[in-house]
């Protein structure tokens, strides 16, 4: 794939153009398995089995060191038998999407966990589709019996079918939808590498850093613009920085003002 230019950077609306122009030299395990995080984070709702969400929980902790190399691999071993040893998979089709995400999310090799991110807007394709009454909440993805019998059940795709739903315009629309989001998520957490910012250390206020430890603890970001003013009453005037912190977002682990803040990378 060819190196993205700045503006297409700043614009591309698929996060996949972005992770492969993603700089060597900004792209630390850390960072990527909490935009991998982020990306699943959007799905939560939908993880209805304690081992998906448990795995979300261990792989952002093992991220920060608050969890071991042992208990990610328990994680992902665990996840690996969320959709049993049957295939064609017999659970809902959205979970199963869900229970992969969840599954390369805590892959030990940190170059495979972009898997999560990638399966997480299919999961958007399956709520288009659900949400259009084209899809069964329940059906499960029986991937090996495709069209059979197609356009004979008014539009509704049943497990015959499958191989047509991801065919279906609804389905494409969401899972693009999903993809804009996390292009926007993966700027949040490495910026513009074209115009590398210069972090001042006497930024670094006793309430800059507070504020920024407390959004990263909570993961409620909404006192960013608070963030902006307490920069830039220590001096910050970085433009990028300011209008980040005020601007609508995303904000999320591993945002890069809170990261710069609080020293991580």
């Amino acid at each position: 794939m060819e190196p993205l230019t700045e503006a297409e950077w700043l614009s591309t609306p698929d996060w996949l153009p972005l992770w492969w122009s993603w700089p060597d030299d900004l792209r630390s395990e850390r960072k990527v398995r909490l935009f991998a995080a982020a990306a699943c984070r959007r799905v939560a709702h939908r993880m209805d089995d304690p081992r998906t969400l448990h795995a979300l929980q261990a792989s952002e902790q093992f991220a920060d060191g608050g969890a071991t190399a042992d208990e990610l691999a328990a994680a992902y071993e665990a996840t690996g038998s969320v959709s049993g040893s049957v295939f064609p998979p017999t659970m809902p089709a959205i979970s199963w999407a869900v229970a992969a995400a969840a599954r390369w999310l805590c892959h030990p090799d940190v170059f495979k966990v972009g898997r999560a991110a990638e399966e997480v807007p299919s999961v958007d394709g399956y709520e288009a589709v659900i949400t259009a009454g084209l899809l069964d909440p329940a059906t499960p993805p029986d991937i090996h019996a495709i069209s059979r019998h197609a356009g004979n059940r008014n539009g509704v795709v049943t497990p015959s079918d499958w191989g047509l739903i991801w065919q279906h315009e609804v389905f494409r629309r969401g899972e693009a939808a999903g993809r804009r989001v996390q292009a926007d998520l993966l700027r949040a957490v490495v910026g513009n590498p074209f115009r590398p910012v210069s972090f001042g250390p006497s930024w670094q206020t006793s309430t800059a850093v507070a504020l920024a430890r407390q959004m990263y603890e909570s993961r409620d970001f909404s006192p960013m613009p608070i963030l902006a003013d307490a920069l830039q009453d220590a001096g910050c005037d970085n433009p990028d920085i300011l209008d980040h912190c005020r601007g609508p977002g995303p904000h999320v682990r591993g945002c890069r003002v809170v990261d710069l803040v609080l020293g991580k990378s």
